[in-house]
């Protein structure tokens, strides 16, 4: 038992300072580490903290491989992962993501809290009580939170209501 617990937290060290990224397809006349050079500074993140970048193997030609990043020692990569979250709103980046690299046993941890996760908000739907909420995943565990309307209506509403308003201070000056 000690063992394993051993080689986890070995690995989980030796996976500390690395990412790996989905769906950033291969291009045939730019290499691999200039994709990634590109991706990093599409979200504001340095380049020069990029030590080593490789494209696993592909399996099956109908998906995209993953990189695998590795970055420079003391480099913080809960930055870069921050960072990621502007690359659904980056033109040409929409569909990749950057995610930590992690051990089988992370991985199937996280496997479960995600489908528990899905569980819970579907009995969530169901309740249908007065107050609308749902299931966040926040670190390594769920927490239920009041839902926010996400309305496009309302949205319209507001966008409308914020130009009118700056149409009119614009009178003002």
């Amino acid at each position: 038992m000690t063992n394993s617990v051993l080689a986890e937290n070995q690995a989980r060290e030796s996976k500390k300072e690395s990412l790996v990224v989905f769906g950033l397809k291969q291009e045939s006349n730019i290499d691999v580490a200039e994709q990634v050079r590109n991706l990093f500074q599409a979200i504001g993140v340095n380049t020069n903290n990029i030590e080593h970048v490789r494209r696993f193997r592909q399996t099956n030609s109908k998906s995209v491989p993953p990189i695998f990043i590795h970055l420079k020692k003391g480099v913080d990569r809960n930055g870069v992962l921050a960072e990621a979250k502007k690359l659904r709103k980056t033109e040409g980046y929409a569909g990749v993501y950057i995610c930590p690299d992690r051990t089988e046993c992370e991985r199937r941890l996280d496997k479960q809290l995600n489908e528990r996760w899905e569980v819970l908000n579907k009995e969530e739907e169901s309740k249908n009580e007065g107050r609308h909420y749902r299931w966040v995943i926040r670190g390594n565990e769920l927490r239920r939170i009041k839902q926010t309307s996400t309305n496009t209506a309302d949205k319209g509403v507001v966008d409308l209501f914020l130009a009118r308003t700056m149409k009119f201070l614009g009178r003002l000056y």
